[in-house]
């Protein structure tokens, strides 16, 4: 069968999850991903979740249509942590805020010990950032990818339980992995919100250094 065709996000978020893993694809809807990584052999068994009784439903008819029904289980679940009875090794969560990802990664977090994690976060990617540093993941990998004309973040990341500190900069535009096009995009997009908060601050009357020091942080990164 042919593989489905993915987006470059999720075709990035793709090219993130190891070979051979059993995925929990969490907030799936239309179920492209789950049918590619069944499609193209690279995840043997999906659990395929959404918080809602429709979008899971798309699912289910997406993959049954596909062939790959006996390949996925159906769960209509809120976050990660119902999912783990069925004893993922992956988890993809995408298109989702990043508020949202980091509050499904509160509470006991021993259950996700072994476990690897790609996320797509559509905003509050700093937020994200800093609820895997202090939450005791490693951030293995980020990319950048462009959709559409605009700038979208993957994020892989694993569970070792060791908590970290990152600064600002590293916080709001990730760790500096070298420069591409998409990547330089992503940071005009910073720089732009940066400026726009430090001219509000400084047009009230108060102080916009910490602002304009990112900036120039960020600007350096780019050169």
């Amino acid at each position: 069968m042919d593989h489905a065709v993915l987006s470059p996000r999720l075709a990035a978020a793709a090219s993130c999850i190891p070979r051979g893993s059993v995925v929990a694809d969490v907030g799936a809807d239309h179920a492209s991903l789950s049918i590619y990584l069944l499609s193209s052999g690279i995840s043997p068994y999906v659990i395929v979740s959404d918080i809602n009784p429709l979008p899971l439903e798309r699912a289910r008819l997406a993959i049954e249509e596909s062939g790959f029904g006996p390949k996925a289980r159906f769960c209509l679940a809120d976050g990660m942590k119902q999912l783990f009875k069925y004893s993922p090794d992956c988890f993809a969560v995408c298109g989702m805020g990043g508020d949202t990802i980091s509050s499904m990664l509160d509470g006991d977090k021993s259950v996700f010990d072994g476990k690897t994690f790609v996320f797509q976060p559509m905003t509050k990617h700093e937020k994200l950032r800093a609820a895997l540093y202090s939450g005791g993941f490693f951030i293995d990998r980020e990319t950048v990818v462009a959709e559409r004309g605009r700038p979208f973040v993957i994020i892989a990341s694993h569970y070792d339980g060791i908590k970290r500190e990152a600064g600002d900069l590293e916080l709001l535009a990730g760790r500096e992995r070298g420069i591409y096009p998409e990547l330089i995009c992503y940071y005009r997009q910073i720089l732009k919100r940066l400026e726009k908060r430090a001219s509000g601050l400084e047009i009230s009357g108060r102080d916009a250094s910490f602002e304009r020091a990112l900036a120039d942080s960020l600007r350096a990164r780019m050169n």
